[in-house]
């Protein structure tokens, strides 16, 4: 009962609709059926369909690709199981193009080239056909300057029903911000995943200016930083901290564990601008942050039902 706004999306409606596109997003979080999906798919009548995927999500990402092809759009498939199986992807008829890792230049490029009918040929960051054969292009370079990128695109869904929910279960709001890409510890686990194995950090002021600016436009009780916050350090957490009470920003955020980072002088008067929520269950996992490989069922009893395997343990707060 935590859900949130599909962020890596509204990240690529943000760039793609920057570059001179006509945008709209389709949200599923709440809807109750594919019905919805084609309800959008008749409203907007797009050129091009592109769905975000995990690889627990592939059979319904083919469905709606299906749908998408038969109304005449391009479909392009992104995210964590498209990157690192695209081929699975591309066996099906309804996809045209998979991106792979970080996707708002490679979108942007491609979108381009669709639209001027281009060959594919020259796009770096993705994987297509070629008469029958998967091709990989070359590597898209990594966004460096994490500024430079748009806020993500939150005015293209409806926050009331993620806000409704939140109310109801938790009794506060929460917006989720992304202040990092790449993985702070450089371990094997995050080489191949979307954004790549190297750390990029936000800039603390303009962290502090999209706080800002959602403060005005949503006013939440909380902000949710999707980043090991630990690994962003104590001097940019210091940084933020001072760059959100410049910006006048009165609403704490949290991560998803506890800092062990010790005194912040950020936390010393008037406010916490950091509010901690152990969400995270210790494990022994094949890194400190990964859980441990873990049977379906007991995946799924874990989650769903909130049960604690053997050994396992919810730390103090």
């Amino acid at each position: 009962m935590t859900p949130y706004p599909p962020l890596g999306l509204l990240y690529l409606a943000a760039a793609a609709r920057g570059a001179g596109h006509t945008v709209a997003v389709f949200d599923g979080t709440f809807a109750a059926g594919d019905e919805a999906f084609a309800e959008a798919l008749g409203q907007h009548n797009p050129d091009v369909v592109c769905i975000a995927s995990l690889v627990t999500l592939r059979p319904a990402t083919l469905r709606l690709a299906g749908m998408a092809r038969e109304c005449g759009a391009t479909v392009i498939v992104g995210g964590p199981d498209p990157t690192a199986e695209p081929e699975a992807y591309l066996e099906a008829p309804a996809v045209d193009v998979a991106v792979l890792g970080e996707g708002e230049r490679t979108l942007v490029e491609l979108l381009t080239v669709l639209a001027a009918g281009n060959d594919l040929a020259n796009v770096r960051g993705i994987a297509h056909r070629d008469q029958g054969d998967v091709v990989r292009a070359p590597e898209q370079e990594p966004v460096l300057d994490l500024d430079a990128l748009p806020w993500p695109a939150r005015d293209l869904i409806d926050m009331a029903p993620y806000f409704a929910l939140w109310r109801e279960a938790h009794g506060y709001t929460s917006v989720t911000l992304s202040v990092s890409r790449g993985c702070p510890y450089g371990c094997e686990y995050c080489d191949d995943a979307v954004m790549g194995p190297h750390l990029r950090l936000r800039g603390s002021a303009n962290v502090a200016a999209e706080m800002r600016h959602i403060e005005q436009q949503y006013a939440p009780d909380r902000f949710r930083l999707v980043d090991e916050l630990e690994g962003l350090g104590r001097d940019w957490l210091v940084s933020l901290g001072e760059a959100m009470l410049d910006a006048g920003v009165a609403t704490p955020y949290e991560g998803l564990k506890p800092l062990r980072l010790g005194d912040l002088p950020m936390l010393a008067e008037g406010k916490d601008v950091c509010a901690d929520r152990n969400a995270w269950i210790p494990t022994t996992g094949p890194h400190p942050h990964a859980p441990p490989v873990l049977e379906p069922d007991a995946l799924e009893r874990r989650w769903t039902e909130a049960v604690l395997l053997e050994d396992e343990y919810l730390e103090d707060p």
